[in-house]
């Protein structure tokens, strides 16, 4: 058995999609690598220590894992069930037209020569944008267009998080050694059913725990509660399907999950202080 696992799964013109399996179970400590480009990587399932620069970062469910190209990192794992991720690469030509687009939100990340990675928090809109690319680049014939334009919109969504500066505290041993499988099906699972009528007992019945032990940890972990978390998901998803401007305003509303068109709009207006009409069709 190989020790990774590493499937190409889309090329564009300007990034690959890759999806990266580590069968390793046990304690491991890689040699130093090379990162050859600008990248994020998103975890699927499991954990893993990504150590650069004399720091360690912990990457797992509810982070992200943002790293410049050309930094020597090494990776620990102490895993009793393999480590399954996403990696976007950037080609070198995006990255430093990034740079110089992104230079006024995210300068002091690239400025910074000791700063080679940071984790950011994975909020609702990035997963949900995560979900939408690697599940289209599964497809045998993906629309290239989609995943092209869902990965600009990742890629500002997580440049201006990284201008926020954002930090993150450290989860407990017991919260990673026993916990994080259960938000990362949490999470599966309410993207898959956002457009459904579910409920917080039904997440939790889905994952084989207590309504208020689910609650408690997911919110410990993603940092809001299950319901902003479905709540951002829908918003999202509404967002996509207004841009698209295919569908009736009150299609868009029953197929995003929400009970009347009353309160997807005084949802959206809250959220983005414009009304789903507006934001369908812009004053020009």
């Amino acid at each position: 058995m190989n020790l990774f696992d590493v499937d190409l799964l889309h090329t564009s013109d300007f990034y690959q999609v890759r999806s990266f399996k580590c069968n390793f179970l046990g304690a491991y400590l890689s040699e130093a690598d090379v990162n050859p480009s600008f990248s994020f990587c998103f975890m699927r399932s499991g954990y893993f220590e990504y150590q650069v620069f004399r720091k360690e970062m912990e990457v797992h469910v509810g982070r992200l894992l943002v790293s410049k190209p050309l930094n020597e990192y090494r990776i620990k794992l102490l895993k009793t069930q393999p480590d399954v991720s996403t990696i976007i690469n950037f080609t070198p030509r995006f990255y430093e037209s990034l740079k110089e687009n992104y230079r006024e939100e995210a300068g002091w990340f690239f400025t910074n020569t000791d700063l080679n990675s940071l984790l950011i928090p994975c909020g609702a809109a990035i997963d949900h944008l995560h979900h939408l690319i690697y599940q289209q680049s599964l497809k045998a014939f993906p629309d290239s267009m989609a995943l092209d334009d869902w990965v600009i919109q990742l890629v500002d969504k997580i440049m201006r998080t990284v201008g926020n500066k954002p930090t993150l505290d450290p989860l407990s041993s017991g919260l990673k050694r026993h916990h994080l499988s259960t938000i990362e099906n949490a999470k599966a699972f309410i993207i898959e059913h956002s457009g459904e009528n579910i409920s917080l007992q039904k997440i939790a019945d889905h994952c084989c725990v207590s309504l208020f032990h689910f609650c408690r940890i997911f919110k410990s972990i993603m940092k809001i509660s299950p319901y902003q978390y479905l709540s951002e998901i829908r918003l999202h998803q509404a967002q996509i399907l207004l841009k698209q401007n295919k569908l009736p305003i009150t299609q868009v509303a029953i197929q995003c999950g929400f009970n009347s068109l009353e309160q997807f709009d005084s949802t959206f207006r809250s959220r983005f202080q414009v009304s789903p009409s507006r934001y369908k069709k812009p004053v020009q």
